[in-house]
């Protein structure tokens, strides 16, 4: 991920002179529009640049996101705003019904909670531990109890996760655990529905529209420094050999606006926190809009400069 350091004009034009200056574009060069607008970019000097939302490739400069952390974080601001006197184990356990509710695992999860109960108690059982001692057990042994757990668990429940629900269920030992089960254990089946309602309210009225216009601000454009002669290139984007490739020398450029990064190959795509984007309360303007604080940038950049390694 880039640092703050790396945004000043300094260390961009360091690194564009690092780089060699010359850096290359392989464009289709047909009877359309897109060509008309080529070749009066060339004849003005200038450089055309899109939004990632015009990019005719889905995944070219995406900002992506984890619908887990999306909702992780949207579910802490609707509880910090409906300000619910809980017990801090009962709002995890709201928290973590409502994500699997909304992003629809709530079969998966019911599921790994099965498989927590059952191996808890085979554990339990073996260490000839009693029912009634079923939660001062867990307790005293959550360390390895956690390290040895199967996988599958582990993916739906963090350390803390884990003890919680596991003291929940010991009375659960014979009877198989559903959605509702939780739910009456609980008694809050109107409040899991109201907080799901708000949940659903802040991604379809305030977080989606408020990516879409982050995103239709930026504009990206992208090169090769890989030099005029090469047949890949050629090949992809310059209509199979029959196109132009366009030399751009950075030392003539006398309005070079915005920033240039070298594209990152990774195996897994970053993904954008709302934190990220300066979302830290659900406070809204007059307009009803999401007051935001200030962009990390630095993260933003991360997100648009990803490529995904083949494997």
């Amino acid at each position: 991920m880039l640092k703050q350091s790396d945004l000043s004009f300094q260390k961009i034009k360091a690194n564009i002179s690092n780089a060699g200056n010359l850096f290359y574009q392989y464009r289709a060069c047909k009877r359309d529009a897109s060509t008309i607008y080529d070749i009066e970019n060339i004849r003005h000097g200038q450089v055309y640049a899109r939004t990632p939302l015009q990019m005719n490739d889905p995944f070219d400069s995406v900002i992506g996101f984890s619908a887990d952390k999306i909702y992780d974080e949207c579910i802490d601001l609707i509880f910090e705003k409906v300000n619910l006197s809980l017990d801090e184990n009962v709002k995890l356990i709201l928290k973590n019904i409502l994500k699997y509710r909304i992003t629809g695992k709530t079969i998966e999860f019911i599921g790994a909670l099965n498989k927590l109960k059952k191996y808890i108690f085979t554990q339990s059982t073996i260490k000839h531990v009693s029912p009634a001692n079923l939660a001062q057990f867990v307790t005293s042994n959550l360390d390895k109890l956690y390290k040895k757990c199967p996988h599958d668990i582990k993916n739906y429940f963090d350390k803390q996760l884990f003890l919680v629900f596991s003291i929940i269920i010991k009375d659960y030992k014979g009877i198989e655990i559903e959605e509702k089960t939780i739910a009456d254990i609980l008694n809050m089946e109107d409040v899991l529905n109201l907080l799901e309602k708000e949940v659903e309210e802040i991604r379809d009225q305030k977080y989606i529209p408020f990516i879409k216009d982050f995103l239709s601000k930026l504009t990206v454009v992208c090169f090769s420094a890989s030099g005029w002669d090469n047949q890949l290139m050629w090949a992809h984007y310059a209509n199979s050999y029959s196109g132009i490739c366009v030399e751009y020398d950075f030392k003539k450029m006398n309005h070079f606006i915005g920033f240039m990064y070298p594209v990152e190959y990774l195996k897994e795509r970053p993904t954008v926190t709302l934190k990220d984007l300066g979302i830290d309360k659900l406070e809204t303007d007059e307009n009803g809009k999401l007051i935001v604080s200030e962009t990390d940038m630095s993260a933003v950049f991360s997100y648009l400069l990803a490529r995904m390694l083949e494997i």
